[in-house]
């Protein structure tokens, strides 16, 4: 076998496909990426949106009117209360864990006053129905006689009824230690008040907080739009917030950015130049927004215009310069191709900006030599 047809020289022709895998495989990828990350950022963006909107809007809402249905729903006493009465008389029962330490509704007391022994009766059965497992029973008497009996949680009391009712959906531990934490519990797991029927109290009293903090916010700009009301908040901000050393700071760069993205004023870019920056011989793109402030132009004794130099990939950002309006090269450009122009790093060019777009369009005209004279019949090679 001679040393052409040998094994050893045949891999160096398949080494230049091996550099080639990769490379293709890495351009593939990268292709594949610009088509998925563009949605799967702006999916990731939206998440992190609605997680401050729910953070810092609905969870407070949802706070807010889960305390006023606490408040509204709430049948809290205190052990002086004139609406209790104890139980020290022997005849009446000791309920489970209470002792007797429970207490009696006055108006519901007095109703067995003449026949106490029925009082006891009930009394008695409830104390039966608390120590077994008497599901269905123990619940239509609670039905019956549970809100006029009062059990002691820390130094408040609450019905019996809703502490039995509570006692189905957490622990006996973890119930709280208050009688507003019981009924947070109460609230929070009733479904038309705050579970998970979208008509529940809870959901449409958020969605109502919600509204009425567009509301009120609607309302705060319509005053601040008066000039009254732009005097009271500025002599605000003077007296309360820039005062504090450290919230100044804050405050005011803040209030910089809100200002500049919800400015009702829209910056327009007049034209598209070309300039030379940072340094002469370094061309940049930029975008003239306006005229430059008089101060300068009477320094410099000539006309001045502001210019925006955007940044790549992300053009909203940049540097703002002042120039002699004879330092500026217009381009014949939009500004939507400007941006394009930016965000792809010089990738993307206008069409009419390509090298040898013009002699495409408008060809040059051919060179019209004259044609050589035909050689002599002589000289033809026979």
């Amino acid at each position: 076998m001679s040393d052409s047809e040998s094994p050893l020289f045949e891999p160096t022709e398949k080494w230049p496909r091996t550099t080639e895998k990769p490379q293709h495989f890495r351009r593939l990828l990268v292709r594949g990426l610009s088509v998925v990350l563009p949605p799967l950022l702006t999916i990731a963006i939206l998440v992190w949106i609605a997680g401050i909107v729910n953070l810092y809007v609905l969870v407070p809402a949802h706070s807010t009117a889960q305390f006023f249905a606490v408040k509204a729903v709430a049948d809290i006493r205190t052990t002086d209360d004139v609406r209790l009465t104890s139980v020290d008389s022997p005849e009446f029962p000791e309920l489970p864990y209470w002792q007797k330490r429970y207490r009696l509704d006055v108006q519901w007391f007095k109703q067995y006053a003449e026949n106490k022994t029925a009082l006891v009766q009930i009394l008695t059965e409830f104390e039966s129905l608390l120590s077994g497992p008497h599901g269905v029973a123990l619940q239509d008497i609670l039905n019956t006689h549970g809100d006029n009996i009062f059990v002691p949680i820390g130094t408040e009391y609450i019905p019996l009824a809703i502490y039995q009712q509570v006692l189905k959906l957490v622990e006996r531990d973890q119930i709280g230690s208050t009688a507003t934490q019981v009924y947070q519990h109460h609230v929070s797991h009733s479904p038309w008040l705050f579970g998970s029927s979208i008509l529940s109290l809870g959901n449409m009293g958020s969605l109502l907080v919600l509204i009425l903090l567009i509301i009120a916010t609607y309302f705060l700009g319509h005053i601040l739009a008066l000039r009254l009301g732009r005097a009271v908040w500025q002599s605000l901000e003077y007296r309360m917030i820039f005062r504090v050393p450290l919230v100044r700071n804050v405050y005011s760069s803040v209030k910089q950015v809100t200002d500049f993205i919800l400015t009702e004023r829209k910056i327009e870019y007049n034209r598209v130049v070309a300039i030379q920056y940072p340094r002469d011989g370094i061309w940049s793109l930029g975008f003239v927004t306006g005229e430059s402030m008089l101060s300068i132009e009477k320094a410099t004794g000539e006309p001045m215009v502001s210019v925006l130099i955007p940044t790549s990939p992300l053009p909203m950002t940049g540097y703002t310069v002042n120039l002699r309006r004879s330092e500026l090269i217009d381009l014949n450009i939009s500004v939507d191709q400007a941006v394009q122009f930016c965000v792809s790093c010089g990738v993307v060019v206008p069409p009419g900006e390509l090298p040898g777009f013009a002699e495409a369009i408008n060809p040059p005209e051919q060179l019209t030599t004259e044609a050589p004279a035909p050689e002599d019949s002589d000289t033809n090679e026979h």
